[in-house]
Formats: C-alpha cells, sequence, structure tokens
C-alpha cells in the first residue's frame, strides 16, 4: 500500500524537517517513533517508552535530553497550581501497582546531533 494512499500514512507537506525543538517543548508522537535517539540505560531501545512517559525537552552541556516520568510524574508543564520543575530523583517509580520499587531514570538524547528536530 502506496504512503499517499490513505491521508492518515500521508506526511504533511507543512513539515519537511525544519521544525527544531526547544527547551519545554513537548516532542510529538510522530517525531518521537521517526527520530533516532540513543537512551542511557536502553541503547537504541528507547522505544519501549511511549511519548507520555518521557519528560519536556531539557538541555545542557551536551545538547537537548528528554526523560523519562514515572507512574508518580507528569510533564511540568501539565501541572496545574504547582510550581513545575523536574525531579532530581534519580530514580522513577516504574509501576503505581508496585510504589517500593524504583528503577534509574533514563535519559534520551537524539543520536545524530545535538537537538530534537521535526521529520
Amino acid at each position: 500500500m502506496s504512503k499517499f494512499s490513505s491521508p492518515f500514512l500521508a506526511k504533511s507537506p507543512l513539515n519537511n524537517g525544519d521544525k527544531k525543538y526547544k527547551k519545554g517543548d513537548l516532542l510529538s508522537e510522530t517525531d518521537w517513533e521517526e527520530g533516532k535517539y540513543t537512551s542511557t540505560s536502553e541503547g537504541d531501545d528507547y522505544r519501549r517508552h511511549n511519548i507520555q512517559d518521557v519528560s519536556e525537552v531539557q538541555s545542557d552541556k551536551k545538547g537537548q535530553f528528554v526523560t523519562t516520568l514515572g507512574d508518580d510524574e507528569i510533564t511540568p508543564s501539565l501541572q496545574i497550581g504547582k510550581n513545575p520543575k523536574f525531579s532530581s530523583d534519580p530514580t522513577i517509580m516504574e509501576n503505581a501497582l508496585r510504589p517500593n520499587v524504583r528503577i534509574a531514570r533514563d535519559t534520551i538524547r537524539p543520536r545524530n546531533s545535538k537537538n530534537f528536530k521535526g521529520y
């Protein structure tokens, strides 16, 4: 089946890969699925995380990155009535049904550049 035979599979001609993400932006699901990233704990197997399980774009001297969120966290820009900031806890609660089990927070970066971009 051709990519263009279904409107759901066709890429928009308006997004030609020029979109650049800034600190605080949320990655789009399409860019997350089509991008190539490297994870600190999973290597290239970062896709086990869904887009709703990662933070907003953050940056440091190495470039842009996102971190995994635990079941008890929400991305700061979506927190209402709280002071939005990222947790500095290096571990996350992976499963709300087992709140005492914590795993390392994962950092995911673009593989071939310092910045996230649209595809």
